[in-house]
């Protein structure tokens, strides 16, 4: 399954991250970090997703994308990623459908990033319409805290168990980053 794979980084720019807590933000970087050591180990593919004018990927995620052989780094215009900028192309307007079935090829999708219960569900969504096996683990995607006040005042956002509930209903989903490892390399 894994040489069917590639990896999808959502978000993790600071303005996303300035709210999470210390040791949150910590955990959820290393596991990450976990997951784009298997990109290189095993060439998986990686794509970035930045929210346009938002900024960069945070330095300590950014660093590991120079020991993966396919790095793609892209700007979105909306929560679900449909309308992507080529950072290092021509800035022309593409779908990530686009990205997938015509440069990569690509069935599975592995979703990595903030905020998990709006940009990733989302992304997630359009990649499952589009025929994609999604997966994810709950250990490489998290809420900041703007997320999880609005969760709790019925913002009209994804419920907590909600968000679990469309992973494994819909795709692959682990606790921890390692045993997603372990089931797409099996």
């Amino acid at each position: 399954m894994f040489k069917d794979s590639c990896v999808v980084m959502v978000d993790m720019q600071t303005r996303f991250l300035e709210s999470f807590e210390k040791h949150i933000l910590n955990e959820l970087i290393e596991n990450q970090k976990k997951l784009l050591l298997f990109c290189s180990k095993y060439n998986i593919p990686l794509i970035v997703l930045e929210y346009y004018h938002l900024g960069k990927t945070i330095k300590k995620i950014e660093k590991n994308f120079s020991k993966i052989s396919s790095v793609k780094i892209f700007e979105k215009f909306t929560d679900d990623g449909c309308l992507l900028s080529p950072i290092d192309d021509k800035k022309r307007i593409i779908t990530i459908s686009e990205v997938f079935f015509s440069s990569l090829g690509k069935k599975t999708v592995i979703f990595a990033g903030v905020n998990k219960s709006v940009c990733v569900q989302q992304v997630a969504k359009r990649m499952l319409q589009d025929g994609h096996t999604i997966a994810t683990s709950l250990d490489i995607i998290a809420d900041d805290k703007w997320v999880m006040k609005h969760l709790s005042d019925g913002y009209g956002l994804a419920e907590k168990e909600e968000i679990k509930n469309f992973w494994a209903k819909n795709g692959i989903l682990t606790n921890h980053v390692s045993d997603l490892i372990e089931i797409i390399t099996n």
